[in-house]
């Protein structure tokens, strides 16, 4: 997988996984690092790690997750993004698929779980800051 430019974006935390760096105001988008297999300690780790970047800004937050960088989730680490998600610091998940194995991980993501917090895989980055845009009017006027 070739490297990303992530120079556009300013870095706002991470983790051995990978990233978070800001979108827009409200959007982070999480870059894992190529080819990272997620397990419930790394879930935890992540979502941990976005939290307190939202608290700390003050405000819930959209997830822009870059799929294709992963290359498997187990089923521990699935359950943590839909128990243990805080509705007061994350308003929702774009998951950016491309591959069909990110394609496959993303669809097996919502269909097991059915999260509560609201959901959307897209193919691209420009459909995934729209798709975030609408999570956070969505959540603003609710």
């Amino acid at each position: 997988m070739e490297p990303l430019d992530t120079s556009a974006w300013q870095r706002v935390g991470g983790t051995a996984a990978g990233g978070f760096f800001e979108l827009e105001p409200r959007i982070l988008l999480a870059v894992p690092n190529a080819g990272y297999s997620q397990n419930v300690e790394g879930a935890r780790r992540s979502l941990e790690e976005f939290n307190r970047i939202a608290r700390e800004r003050g405000s819930p937050h959209v997830a822009v997750i870059l799929l294709d960088r992963v290359v498997s989730q187990d089923a521990a680490a699935r359950r943590v993004w839909n128990r243990d998600i805080d509705q007061r610091l994350m308003c929702g998940i774009v998951l950016v698929c491309n591959s069909l194995l990110a394609r496959a991980i993303g669809s097996f993501f919502i269909g097991l779980n059915r999260p509560r917090t609201a959901i959307s895989m897209v193919g691209s980055l420009d459909q995934a800051r729209r798709a975030a845009r609408r999570m956070l009017a969505d959540h603003d006027h609710h």
